[in-house]
């Protein structure tokens, strides 16, 4: 058993990107999702007058339980984060395009879904 992550926690490590990026993703809600069953993390935006609209992030108990080392869970954190960041960055969902990695690469995060053996994902 690992680490479990709080919402402090989590935030607490979307700072350290808010810092990198000079964004304020730290400051959308962060949500634990005991639905979420295959993805282990998201993030959530709308659009609105054709412009995006960030709406929180979400994580999968799965996730914050301590099932997963402190290093993926960095990793699944740091990749959400950067859909936000690209997100904003040029106005548009970029989903996992070239920006997006791009932004990963800034922000240590891996940049495409991490499937594992038992199905689980990041996206």
């Amino acid at each position: 058993m690992y680490k479990s992550w709080s919402v402090e926690d989590i935030r607490k490590e979307m700072k350290k990107m808010d810092r990198i990026l000079g964004k304020k993703g730290s400051e959308l809600p962060i949500k634990i999702n005991t639905r979420m069953t295959r993805s282990l993390g998201m993030y959530k935006f709308k659009i609105e007058d054709k412009k995006i609209v960030p709406v929180c992030f979400e994580f999968s108990t799965k996730t914050v339980s301590g099932e997963y080392d402190e290093n993926t869970v960095i990793g699944i954190i740091r990749h959400e984060y950067a859909h936000y960041a690209a997100n904003d960055i040029h106005k548009e969902a970029c989903g996992h395009d070239r920006r997006f990695k791009n932004i990963c690469e800034l922000v240590g995060a891996p940049g495409k879904a991490v499937m594992r053996k038992n199905g689980d994902k990041v996206c």
